[in-house]
């Protein structure tokens, strides 16, 4: 008599057989990965997602035939990604010595974390300068890239345009992508005065 087992979390699935001896009372228990629970869980054609105390199933009567026992999971993560500023602030320099440059130019960097749920990966990021009037300041733009939840990261923006004693705006942004569709996480703006050290 053979026993299928399907478990799928987060798209992946599982398949495997087991083979029990006719009359033998069917239990088991579902572990699910972190931020899923169980959803369904279905033996043969039966619902016995009620029967779980609070994942394992002690029994649903005695297995005489070929048995599916399937189980789906849900997400349980309702967390909405979120970039969260570092208690530094923006931090500028006068002495950032560009790939490939011998002159020094002004650069500031932002530090920050991010909270990326289940089910949402990471695809860039960059950082927007506006100047005292709003204007948006095109600078060179490099980063350190958060792969995970709770990754911390750092942007930082260099340039000529960065003039000293000006006032800016720093903006980081990261996109993510949940389920093919891309979306745009914009940090709190930040400002802070180009000064000469």
């Amino acid at each position: 008599l053979g026993q299928d087992k399907t478990i799928s979390a987060g798209g992946a699935g599982y398949q495997s057989e087991v083979a029990i001896a006719s009359g033998t009372q069917l239990a088991f228990e579902v572990i699910p990965e972190d931020s899923y629970g169980i959803q369904t869980v279905k033996a043969g054609e039966t619902n016995v997602t009620a029967f779980f105390e609070p994942n394992v199933l002690t029994s649903v009567g005695a297995v005489t035939q070929p048995m599916k026992v399937q189980v789906s999971f849900s997400n349980t993560d309702s967390r909405a990604p979120e970039i969260i500023p570092a208690a530094t602030g923006v931090i500028t320099s006068d002495t950032y010595y560009p790939v490939g440059q011998d002159t020094p130019v002004f650069s500031a960097v932002v530090y920050a974390a991010i909270t990326l749920p289940s089910g949402y990966t990471y695809e860039s990021m960059g950082a927007k300068l506006k100047n005292s009037a709003g204007v948006e300041i095109p600078l060179v733009t490099r980063g350190t890239a958060p792969v995970q939840d709770g990754s911390q990261f750092g942007i930082k923006v260099y340039g000529p345009a960065l003039v000293p004693g000006e006032t800016y705006s720093f903006i980081p942004y990261l996109v993510v992508n949940q389920d093919g569709t891309s979306e745009t996480l914009q940090g709190s703006e930040q400002p802070f005065t180009v000064t000469q050290q």
